[in-house]
């Protein structure tokens, strides 16, 4: 039997007393396979084009930095398969090399680290900003949004790990970011934004 909505009445009475609302983009706004089926593989067919583009940016360069970092955490704690990543006083291409390996390894584990977060956040900003990606929403998101915002409720987006994927994602979508959202709550405890 498929699961059935509730009806206005019922919604509305779900929502009576509350103030805010935090919502995530996989699963909740937009389906889990927008993220596996356009998000993960652009990272995979483009880190390298992003890379060489953008290498020697201060943002691209932090971002290699929390690699590195990582990957020698990885490696202290004996995480099967890490791959690490050359110091900077190695050359660029070998740099590079182990960065789309190191970025691919973490994608193959399906890890949620912050580290691998940051990059594909910069990647995701520049492929929408550009229009090569644009966002998806469930039919019902924005207007069930635009209907709690006119209640009074604050809708605040949760990120793992990254303030600039949620942005880049709900800024491309009718700047629904700066309409509806409030904010961003973004779990990420090594990492300050």
């Amino acid at each position: 039997m498929a699961p059935q909505k509730r009806t206005a009445t019922e919604a509305e009475a779900v929502l009576d007393g509350i103030k805010a609302l935090l919502v995530d983009i996989e699963g909740t706004t937009t389906p889990i396979s927008f993220i596996k089926e356009t998000l993960f593989p652009y990272i995979t067919n483009n880190l390298e084009s992003f890379l060489e583009k953008h290498f020697d940016e201060v943002n691209c360069q932090a971002d290699i930095q929390l690699l590195r970092q990582l990957a020698k955490k990885d490696k202290e704690a004996n995480v099967d398969g890490v791959m690490e990543i050359p110091d900077t006083d190695a050359d660029k291409d070998t740099i590079m090399k182990a960065v789309i390996a190191n970025v691919k390894w973490q994608m193959s584990q399906d890890r949620k680290c912050q580290e691998l977060k940051q990059l594909q956040g910069h990647i995701w900003k520049e492929a929408y900003k550009q229009g090569t990606i644009k966002g998806v929403l469930f039919s019902d998101v924005v207007p069930t949004l635009r209907q709690m915002v006119d209640d009074g409720i604050k809708i605040y987006v949760y990120s793992s790990g990254s303030v600039i994927t949620p942005a880049s994602f709900y800024t491309n979508i009718f700047s629904l970011l700066n309409h509806f959202m409030i904010g961003i709550f973004c779990f990420a405890p090594s990492l300050r934004y």
